[in-house]
């Protein structure tokens, strides 16, 4: 009777560790939106506060058999931005490593670290517009809702210049909140 109640919780071990695996290697698609709080205002004494939608799709690197897992998420997005009475528009994508660590069945924890190319049309004495890079640095927390369908929140740091290109080149930083539906690719 021992062997038997072993066996079957190690059978039911084997099964919860390869439903975590799961969760943590697998490939999706998704949508989000993030939200940009001024980190200082601008010399014009407006606020540089984008609204970012996009998609993402993250691909695992590797197969893992721990809690731990790194991937690459591509981010295409269009920003929002209402500046001086007028809605400005910003465009690029983003890639990102992204380290997981899975902290419980269903939950993860990622630290993520992109960068990518964009173009912003605002204008001001700190930054030209025109082609800039988006470097980001985040927090995510991703859950598993059902089947195969998984919600996540961010919080992070943006720095948004165009590398000494063009004049001025102060770049503008924002602390980006954020959300994300996304789907498994079986």
């Amino acid at each position: 009777m021992r062997f038997l109640s072993f066996f079957i919780l190690f059978a039911f071990a084997i099964q919860l560790q390869a439903q975590k695996e799961t969760f943590l290697n697998q490939k999706y698609w998704g949508v989000f939106v993030q939200y940009g709080i001024a980190y200082k205002e601008l010399p014009e004494q407006q606020l540089y506060q984008p609204v970012l939608i996009g998609a993402v799709y993250h691909l695992p690197l590797y197969q893992s058999k721990t809690a731990f897992n790194v991937g690459m998420n591509i981010m295409p997005q269009i920003g929002l931005v209402r500046y001086n009475a007028k809605i400005k528009v910003e465009f690029g994508a983003n890639v990102q490593f992204d380290a997981n660590l899975r902290i419980a069945e269903k939950h993860i924890l990622s630290l993520r670290a992109g960068a990518g190319p964009h173009f912003i049309n605002v204008e001001t004495r700190r930054q030209a517009k025109g082609f800039i890079f988006s470097d980001n640095f985040a927090l995510a927390y991703r859950t598993l809702l059902k089947d195969t369908q998984q919600l996540g929140i961010t919080a992070g740091w943006r720095h948004i210049s165009n590398a000494g290109l063009m004049q001025p080149n102060g770049g503008i930083d924002n602390i980006m909140l954020g959300l994300e539906f996304a789907k498994w690719i079986e």
